[in-house]
């Protein structure tokens, strides 16, 4: 699995694309080294493109990623998924019955238009795709 991120600070908004066969406990790593950088206390919107993940094995896996978002992330932030398959679109539905129950702030929205009105924010569609084309770091896992 690979992860690239950008935090971009005017906007207090941290953009991530998962990308592959997803692993949990690459996932996990992802989340200790995330916590741990600067800009992380400042995060109030999350925009994760899922498009490109395979989630065949991902549902076996929820309640450890709720536990990860509860016990590594430890805070309330948006966060908003880019879904487009019916198989991912179907996990994001169900990972979301998940983090109900703890009052997590989760959306997942099929266009980008979505996605960036519930982020409530002023990029254009084509700009934000760019951005996620484009984005800059990456953690090796």
């Amino acid at each position: 699995m690979e992860i690239r991120y950008q935090y971009f600070e005017e906007h207090h908004l941290l953009v991530q694309k998962l990308t592959g066969k997803f692993c949990i406990d690459d996932y996990a790593r992802y989340a200790e080294v995330l916590v741990a950088k600067d800009f992380w206390p400042l995060v109030k919107c999350v925009l994760t493109d899922v498009t490109e993940i395979d989630p065949a094995d991902i549902t076996n896996h929820f309640n450890r990623i709720a536990e990860i978002r509860e016990k590594v992330f430890k805070r309330h932030y948006l966060n908003v998924f880019l879904v487009d398959k019916p198989l991912v679109t179907a996990s994001a539905h169900l990972y979301q019955q998940v983090l109900k129950k703890d009052s997590f702030a989760y959306q997942y929205c099929s266009t980008l238009e979505q996605a960036l009105a519930y982020l409530e924010l002023d990029f254009l569609e084509d700009q934000m795709q760019n951005v996620i084309d484009c984005l800059s770091q990456q953690i090796e896992l």
